[in-house]
């Protein structure tokens, strides 16, 4: 509270008296300016500057802390309680009063009380004799501390109101607003002279009016509220915010307005719905999360996918270190991977489960700061997967080069062996054509099958697609379903293609009633057998050529380590085809003969036929 010094000077007033002189020596008026005196604390003194003498009241000795000897035989007893501060101040206001001839003095200071401090307000008057010099000073005193600390509270409580960054405001039962800080300004839109007299609907959404009577009644009650809603802005824009609302009393303890505090929950429900969708991300994604302590490499934070990668619950991968997670031979290189993460880094190494087992990673990790700590932000991912695929598909390239140049090596020998054969060039393209689509059929029921294989019913199909429509139905097929090994679906086709090449040419079906049944049969066990019969009937007589062409040899001889029967009988060729189909692992190296070795075989069989 600032030191307030007012010197009123002029003359003395007629009749001037003091509280203590025998004017009030009525029992009444003496007894009413006791009451006053305690009421309002005020302490009054009469000093005889002549003589010396003193007279106090009893509310003087309170205020000051002293009894009434030392009070009305020394002045410096009222002088020594003055803060040291401000001792100097009230002295020279005296001196300077009387010097100038002033009568009413009007001063405040502290004084230091069983070591309080305390404010006091003084009010006097001086009396001079007829040479002008102070002859009597009398007067009284107020303890004013207790309302300077409600006057020094309610203007920090008015500072606060106004600085706050909160929307406070108060409005009286019926609704009309009262107050309206700078924060309810900033976060509803309205400025205070817009809003003061107004209802409080000015800032409710219709569908929360009743909500607000609900709130009101329970304030009026005496009662507090805190709930979250939403609110109207001066822009029809709603708005979230947190309310909490108290009850203002009057000196009586009545309920007379409300007080209201609103808070802009509106960035905290964005950030809580961010943080929620970005939660969900992490435990739903298939990478797994690694939050890392950078100066220990304790984990602070991880998903679920890191559970199920590595074996372990929540709560134990939080009293983990990285170094838990790695394998035994990367541990060395560990530090250096932090050391490098920095604004990012990209990085290969191998993590271990809990039942010790390992699994390669790729680790895309960053260096952040968060609440003041370095950490790391790690996106882990297992690449078994890739690295497998990977090395299917190393396979797979080595493979295909591989079928490249065995059917490089087939149609080669088949343009070298079909050539001599050929009385003219369009025979040599037919007959070469012919073998070139049994091939290329047979590649497509592989590739179909992703080269494990092709269905023999389907091959057999394919090949004798030409014969197979029609009404008269004369070429007919039937047998369990089989899955040809790929290394025989090559030659196969070939065998089947001169087949039915020959069959159009010279045999059944070059008669309008031949036929032509295509029956087989498959018996497993310790080795796989499969039969295929073709039995040609109703076709012209036949007999055994006198020599053998390349068609025949690739028939015969074509087949690894198949046997095959061809006997010309009367009424049509019967063809049999026995083929081990064990597989080439129990069979042994040996059986692993490719396409370009059946047709190295054919090209040598028709070569010495040849010959």
């Amino acid at each position: 509270m600032p030191h307030e010094f007012v010197i009123m000077a002029g003359p003395p007033l007629e009749g001037a008296g003091g509280p203590m002189r025998e004017s009030h020596a009525d029992p009444v008026s003496g007894e009413l300016w006791s009451m006053a005196e305690e009421l309002g604390e005020i302490g009054s003194f009469d000093r005889d500057l002549r003589n010396g003498t003193a007279r106090v009241s009893d509310t003087m000795c309170r205020i000051f802390g002293l009894d009434r000897a030392a009070l009305e035989s020394s002045e410096n007893a009222w002088m020594n309680r003055i803060h040291p501060d401000d001792r100097g101040e009230v002295e020279n206001a005296l001196r300077a009063a009387t010097a100038d001839g002033a009568t009413n003095i009007k001063f405040q200071y502290r004084i230091v009380r069983e070591g309080q401090v305390r404010w006091i307000s003084t009010r006097l008057r001086i009396d001079y004799d007829a040479q002008g010099v102070p002859s009597r000073r009398f007067g009284v005193n107020q303890d004013m501390t207790d309302r300077y600390s409600t006057t020094i509270a309610n203007a920090h409580l008015a500072a606060v109101v106004d600085s706050s960054s909160e929307a406070i405001k108060s409005y009286a039962l019926d609704g009309t607003i009262l107050s309206w800080n700078p924060g309810a300004e900033r976060l509803f839109g309205y400025s205070a002279k817009e809003a003061l007299g107004k209802k409080i609907e000015l800032i409710l959404p219709v569908e929360r009016r009743e909500e607000a009577k609900r709130k009101l009644t329970t304030v009026a009650s005496g009662g507090h509220v805190r709930l979250e809603t939403m609110r109207l802005r001066k822009d029809g824009a709603l708005v979230d915010v947190a309310i909490s609302a108290s009850p203002v009393r009057d000196a009586l303890g009545r309920v007379v307005a409300v007080s209201s505090i609103a808070h802009d929950t509106g960035p905290r429900l964005l950030a809580q719905r961010a943080l929620e969708r970005y939660r969900l991300l992490a435990e739903h994604a298939r990478d797994i999360l690694v939050v890392l302590r950078l100066r220990d490499g304790a984990i602070v934070e991880t998903n679920n996918a890191a559970m199920i990668a590595y074996g372990y619950d929540r709560e134990a991968l939080l009293q983990m270190n990285i170094a838990d997670l790695r394998a035994p031979e990367t541990i060395e290189a560990l530090h250096e991977d932090l050391g490098r993460v920095g604004e990012g880094a990209l990085f290969e190494t191998i993590h271990k489960r809990r039942d010790g087992s390992t699994f390669p990673v790729e680790v895309s990790a960053v260096s952040m700061e968060i609440d003041g700590e370095r950490m790391i932000l790690s996106l882990v991912r297992d690449i078994s997967e890739r690295r497998e695929w990977a090395r299917v598909q190393r396979l797979m390239t080595r493979e295909l080069l591989h079928r490249v140049k065995n059917s490089v090596a087939v149609i080669q020998s088949l343009v070298r062996l079909t050539a001599p054969r050929a009385r003219s060039l369009d025979e040599f393209v037919a007959s070469l054509s012919g073998r070139l689509s049994a091939m290329a059929a047979a590649h497509d029921l592989l590739s179909e099958m992703h080269w494990r294989g092709a269905d023999l019913g389907e091959l057999l199909a394919k090949q004798l697609a030409h014969y197979l429509g029609g009404e008269e139905k004369r070429l007919r097929m039937s047998g369990p379903k089989v899955r040809l090994p790929q290394q025989f679906a090559v030659p196969l086709a070939l065998a089947l293609h001169e087949l039915g090449t020959n069959v159009a040419k010279h045999g059944s079906l070059s008669s309008p009633t031949g036929q032509v049944d295509i029956t087989w049969t498959y018996t497993r066990g310790p080795r796989d057998k499969l039969a295929i019969l073709w039995r040609e009937s109703g076709g012209p007589p036949v007999e055994r050529p006198t020599s053998t062409g390349f068609g025949s040899t690739l028939i015969e001889r074509g087949l690894p380590g198949a046997r095959v029967d061809r006997r010309y009988e009367p009424d049509g060729l019967v063809c049999t085809i026995e083929i081990d189909l064990t597989p080439a692992r129990r069979r042994g190296p040996r059986a692993r003969k490719g396409a370009k070795g059946v047709a190295n075989g054919a090209a040598k069989s028709a070569a010495k036929s040849a010959d």
